[in-house]
């Protein structure tokens, strides 16, 4: 399963907090830039939209013209477009989402500006133009769980090219609203004391199932479901301190569903970060050395084995407990040329357990858990599989993760020389029949 990572910040400024670059054109090809304004509007439950001929729903706004400032178009869009009157001085910023992907023979490159914002209470007239009459615009009001769940069943990206910078922009205000909802009310005073009014980040993690807030004083809280891996990672964080650059915990609270893990943020920058993978001599290299800081680690107190006995066991449970997410596995795993279901997996798994080269393994080794800072391995980051396993664990991970994400980012072709780099760091040979042992094991998690 591949990790990804995006976010957004609460309060947005004029940085980028969100690229989705479609990578569907030519490097030289002209680049044409244009600028929106895009209006985020509540009345606390429901928030004004537009639909389309097409069923998707997206926030009100559009392009900048000439001789306007980003407010201007702001107000002028949302009047076209839904007949309101944008009161302004209630506009906040929020943030920006940068588009970029091939429109015609050009690159179109699009900043979308969103703002918060409320407008009068009667709607007047609309001015929709041609395009907008062609697409049948609608003005609607919807909550964002009815909006996103609409929007990922648009699959016609070309009509409406849109829909993913709304899904977007919308998982980050639902996950903006779980905090002050669903977490900042069940946090102990001395929590609520440090985070109360501060600004955060949203930072989403595609296979994890946690939700992690980053504030503006350097402080990170974790919030998921208790399980043996979460109050595992807490446990691990204690160990590891002095050991290992890991985040320092500043508080931990524990109710009847939900561990909480106040920590401080982590120095550097991760491992997926563009500036890093650029050079990929110099990531391969940092990614080898990271696992050698592990196994140099003594084991001989560590609280924790995470081995195979105690893997395939959590295995066999996702299983039995539907916890296996299929849409998230590589496309060779399951179908014609690989496994019928994941119990087949598990029982190849089962049958075909490699002998284990135990030392200290971070137990999730990909990029984004991975931060560097002047030439050094700067933090290790998401510990919950952190442990007593099976080396090749994490080189099975580590390798995967570099792949996709030197894939991601177009310099797939790099990829063969980062990974004769990371094994010639590492002093070993590459085991290819224990990595994808472990990579298949990863599938069920």
């Amino acid at each position: 399963m591949i990790k990804q990572i995006e976010k957004i910040k609460t309060f947005g400024s004029d940085t980028l907090d969100i690229l989705i670059d479609f990578k569907n054109y030519d490097s030289e090809q002209t680049i044409f830039k244009r600028t929106a304004s895009r209006a985020i509007i509540s009345d606390g439950e429901k928030y004004l939209m537009i639909t389309s001929k097409y069923g998707d729903y997206k926030f009100p706004g559009g392009g900048q013209e000439e001789g306007e400032n980003l407010v201007d178009t702001l107000i002028r869009e949302v009047q076209e477009e839904t007949g309101y009157h944008v009161i302004k001085n209630t506009v906040e910023k929020y943030g920006k989402v940068r588009e970029r992907r091939k429109k015609r023979i050009d690159v179109m490159e699009m900043d979308s500006h969103y703002f918060f914002c409320q407008v009068e209470p009667e709607a007047g007239e609309k001015n929709l133009d041609e395009y907008e009459k062609e697409y049948e615009y609608q003005v609607v009001w919807v909550t964002l769980e009815e909006a996103i769940e609409n929007n990922k069943q648009i699959t016609d990206l070309d009509a409406c090219p849109w829909n993913i910078r709304e899904i977007r922009v919308i998982e980050r205000l639902l996950k903006e609203q779980y905090f002050h909802k669903n977490v900042l009310q069940h946090l102990p005073v001395t929590m609520k004391t440090l985070l109360q009014g501060k600004n955060f980040e949203v930072d989403s993690i595609g296979k994890s199932a946690s939700n992690v807030f980053i504030f503006e004083n350097d402080l990170v809280l974790k919030a998921e479901n208790k399980s043996h891996t979460s109050d595992g990672e807490y446990e691990m964080m204690q160990w590891l301190k002095g050991k290992l650059p890991v985040p320092d915990v500043v508080d931990f609270y524990s109710d009847s569903e939900k561990n909480y893990i106040l920590m401080t943020r982590l120095k550097g920058k991760m491992a997926c970060d563009p500036s890093v993978t650029q050079d990929v001599q110099v990531m391969a290299k940092l990614l080898a050395k990271g696992l050698q800081k592990l196994w140099e680690v003594n084991i001989g107190d560590c609280p924790r084995v995470i081995d195979l006995d105690y893997k395939l066991d959590l295995a066999l449970y996702n299983i039995e407990n539907n916890l296996v997410d299929m849409s998230n596995v590589e496309p060779e795993t399951f179908g014609a040329e690989g496994f019928a279901n994941p119990m087949e997996l598990y029982a190849y798994l089962l049958a075909n357990r490699p002998e284990e080269e135990k030392i200290l393994i971070h137990g999730d080794y990909c990029l984004p858990n991975i931060f560097f800072m002047n030439g050094e391995i700067s933090g290790y980051l998401d510990l919950g599989f952190c442990g007593i396993g099976d080396k090749w664990q994490d080189i099975a991970l580590a390798v995967r993760s570099m792949k996709h994400n030197l894939v991601e980012t177009g310099k797939g072709d790099d990829y063969p020389a980062a990974y004769r780099i990371f094994f010639e760091e590492l002093g070993i040979a590459p085991d290819e029949e224990k990595m994808r042992y472990y990579i298949l094991l990863d599938e069920l998690f």
